[in-house]
């Protein structure tokens, strides 16, 4: 499932595992699956194909379930990334000053 909008560089579709692909609509924020129910005659035709989008097997959203704990970070790396960036940028800042002193001396 791939339900980040077109405009923002996603596909915005359902694919399933039998390679049906199913455009999603994108309303506020949030995606849904156009659908309705089928006619009988659409449920008797034979080269229609059914395909199932749930699982037989139970569901259990509780192995989602995460708490943060006390002191811990969203994003460790990326903070430590932003303060070594910024030791690098202050650093060209410093020679960038001494290249301007050089030559304002010669």
């Amino acid at each position: 499932m791939d339900d980040k909008s077109t405009k923002v560089g996603g596909q915005q579709r359902l694919t399933t595992p039998d390679g049906f692909v199913l455009p999603l609509d994108i309303r506020n924020g949030l995606s849904y699956l156009r659908m309705r129910p089928p006619t009988d005659r659409e449920l008797s035709n034979p080269d229609i194909p059914h395909v199932e989008l749930t699982s037989d097997t139970d569901w259990d959203p509780s192995v989602l379930d995460h708490n943060w704990k006390n002191g811990q970070t969203l994003f460790p790396t990326a903070i430590l990334r932003m303060k070594n960036a910024c030791l690098i940028l202050q650093e060209l800042l410093r020679i960038i000053k001494l290249l301007l002193l050089l030559r304002i001396l010669n």
